[in-house]
């Protein structure tokens, strides 16, 4: 076993398969309701299904967040693999209940002094690379206490921008927070938010679709230089455009696409697409392969 520490994650982490599997990551499913029927975010609504389902429903799905008893299994299995200790990391605790389930499940369980949540003030990939970064370090045989400090101070070079399709899911979703300046301006605005604090805040109107993926290019770049860039793809048909433009910043490895999880697309919709990043750590080497 590489790690004496596991890292944890909620599915609002857009995190793909193949990167969790690659790096020891667990996840944590929240739920998503369509009408009467509850869903098991990638469980048991695959996240390609979640977006044909939304696109034809005329009822606005809801997220729930997972039960204490949902990240206490996953502390179980971590301990019981013969993991020392854990850290997880959930999405903004301004946004979801997560984060306090988390904590709640920590409390109750019998190895809880072993177990350390992070509130990551993000979501979506930017949640995700502060993710990948925890499990790096703990590959590298980092202590929890170390890992939970430096994580912590790390979430400061994470971020995302991002053009959102529909207001209207972010206002019924409860989840617009300062993005409700938008309101009653969608027909001549493309609204780009940003995650600022832990919360979706305004960042600025533009007129067109192509000017806005221009705008949040150049909102990464002043970014720079960069660690790793992820576009996320919520059902969009520009997501290749922005993701094109990429070659333009000052980034030390290859930009990738993911496709935005039901979690934060029940509550954005359709049509979104965003540009998730992490800063370069000051005069520290940055990770390069490929995923």
């Amino acid at each position: 076993m590489p790690s004496s520490v596991k890292v944890i994650t909620d599915s609002a982490s857009d995190l793909p398969d193949g990167i969790l599997s690659g790096n020891d990551i667990a996840m944590v499913s929240l739920a998503i309701r369509f009408g009467n029927r509850d869903y098991i975010d990638r469980v048991d609504l695959p996240t390609e299904e979640f977006w044909k389902m939304i696109r034809s429903s005329t009822e606005l799905p809801q997220t729930a967040a997972p039960s204490p008893g949902a990240f206490g299994s996953a502390f179980d299995e971590a301990f019981e693999a013969g993991y020392a200790g854990v850290l997880c990391i959930t999405m903004s605790a301004s946004m979801s209940a997560t984060y306090q389930s988390a904590i709640s499940a920590a409390k109750e369980h019998p190895n809880g002094t072993n177990i350390m949540v992070v509130d990551s003030q993000l979501v979506s990939m930017a949640e995700g690379l502060l993710v990948m970064r925890a499990a790096e370090a703990a590959a590298t045989g980092t202590s929890l206490p170390e890992l939970y400090e430096s994580i912590s101070a790390a979430r400061e070079r994470f971020g995302l921008y991002g053009l959102i399709g529909s207001l209207d899911h972010l206002r019924r979703g409860g989840r617009i927070g300062g993005a409700q300046a938008f309101l009653g301006s969608m027909l001549s605005i493309k609204p780009i938010v940003e995650v600022r604090e832990g919360r979706v805040e305004p960042e600025s109107r533009q007129r067109t679709r192509g000017r806005a993926i221009e705008h949040m290019i150049a909102k990464t770049a002043d970014h720079g230089p960069l660690a790793r860039v992820v576009i996320v793809n919520g059902d969009s048909g520009d997501a290749t455009v922005l993701e094109e433009k990429t070659s333009t910043l000052d980034c030390a490895s290859e930009t990738y696409s993911v496709i935005l999880g039901a979690v934060v697309g029940t509550h954005t919709g359709p049509d979104t697409v965003a540009i998730c990043f992490e800063r370069a750590p000051l005069q520290s080497p940055v990770h390069t392969e490929s995923w």
